[in-house]
């Protein structure tokens, strides 16, 4: 079987992309040939992982003019040995590429919703143009795929319930490796921070959905009744010099710590006593499933992915994604828990635990269409009818 992902890039701080390569490299099947095609300028530097893993890497740029691209896209699968998969992780924007793998025949054509937006904020023109290429995507897939229930009732109200393409593809993570418990206190003095001192930590690319400026206000408030309190924010993005003004500004250059990016993130999560996530939209949100797994509770906003990504029990911890006070009041509450309630760390794992790479692959090899491959089962229930 020979199966063509679709990609924007292969940036090294993307989650789809990442999550892709260790779903690839999870596969049990080695007569699955994956190759990947990216629509930017550049592949990005995961490019050079996935080549050490045999997956052949290939760009045909997408531009404003879909209808050219549709062509030069249709030249590019003809010109290479015929495949059985398109799987475009794109969202919207893979219907393009999905019209030319009909024209083409290509039997399985997939379209992957991994977010519950394309992460940045929609004018008119951007809203007609999604709008038709979501047409596209409906007239030309073979399958239709989120990461979440409430996912597919995003980008599929009316269809969502009833259409038999509609499958859903949890996000897995390399247990193990988050579930390592060693090096706390040594990480934590690296850190600086103080014995004793709780810590609560964030990792998450710095954009505008990730909504980091309601965390840092919110650490203002509980570092106000907790001056021991320290936070963590792990992650780059464009709004990390407003981020950095801001804490200046509230005076927390001591107590708040931007790191950048990490190649130890699994390493730092031990150091942390709790988790928060205070992003106004997500697929999903892997890092809360990470953190988990490391054995901490969650605090989140209330948005229509939360209930998929975090153990039942710290459903009361989600505030709106605006309120501040509500934010803080949640992790001041949280860290009380924890201290009185240790086994929390174990629902937290539990959770977490069903949600592996292997079971992701699977799930995968099932929406292919691998011959005697079926879905694992949904560690989230499917919403009941009116929910």
């Amino acid at each position: 079987m020979r199966v063509l992902h679709l990609v924007h890039w292969l940036s090294e701080a993307g989650g789809i992309e990442n999550f892709l390569l260790q779903v690839i490299a999870a596969l049990p099947r080695r007569d699955i040939v994956n190759e990947v095609v990216y629509l930017g300028h550049a592949p990005g530097g995961l490019a050079s992982e996935y080549e050490r893993l045999g997956v052949k890497v290939w760009g045909c740029r997408m531009q404003r003019n879909f209808f050219s691209f549709t062509r030069r896209f249709r030249r590019e699968l003809r010109s290479r040995p015929t495949f059985d998969v398109l799987h475009a992780h794109a969202s919207n924007f893979g219907g393009p590429a999905l019209s030319a793998a009909r024209s083409l025949g290509i039997p399985v054509r997939l379209s992957h919703y991994h977010n519950m937006a394309g992460g940045h904020k929609n004018d008119i023109i951007r809203q007609l143009v999604e709008r038709w290429l979501h047409g596209s995507v409906m007239r030309h897939s073979t399958g239709l795929i989120s990461g979440t229930w409430a996912g597919l009732q995003f980008w599929f109200p009316k269809q969502w319930r009833s259409d038999p393409r509609m499958r859903v593809i949890r996000y897995g993570i390399p247990f193990d490796m988050f579930a390592k418990a060693d090096g706390r206190e040594e990480i934590r003095g690296e850190l600086g921070v103080p014995n004793g001192a709780p810590l609560i930590g964030h990792v998450g690319r710095f954009v505008w959905q990730k909504n980091h400026e309601l965390l840092v206000r919110a650490a203002q408030r509980v570092i106000q009744k907790r001056p021991d309190a320290r936070f963590v924010l792990i992650g780059d993005g464009e709004l990390r010099p407003r981020l950095a003004a801001l804490i200046d500004e509230l005076g927390l250059t001591e107590r708040v710590r931007l790191t950048g990016v990490r190649r130890d993130v699994p390493r730092l999560y031990q150091a942390m006593d709790l988790f928060a996530f205070p992003s106004k939209i997500e697929g999903l949100g892997n890092a809360q499933l990470e953190a988990q797994a490391a054995g901490l509770p969650v605090v989140a906003c209330n948005i229509p992915t939360a209930r998929e990504a975090v153990a039942q029990e710290f459903f009361k911890y989600h505030r709106e994604p605006t309120d501040v006070d509500g934010f803080a009041d949640a992790i001041l509450t949280a860290l009380e828990d924890v201290q009185k309630q240790p086994q929390l760390r174990d629902v937290a794992r539990r959770f977490a635990a069903h949600f592996t790479i292997e079971s992701s692959a699977q799930a995968m090899m099932a929406a292919w269409g691998v011959p005697g491959v079926s879905p694992p089962p949904d560690p989230v229930p499917r919403p009941i009818q009116g929910k």
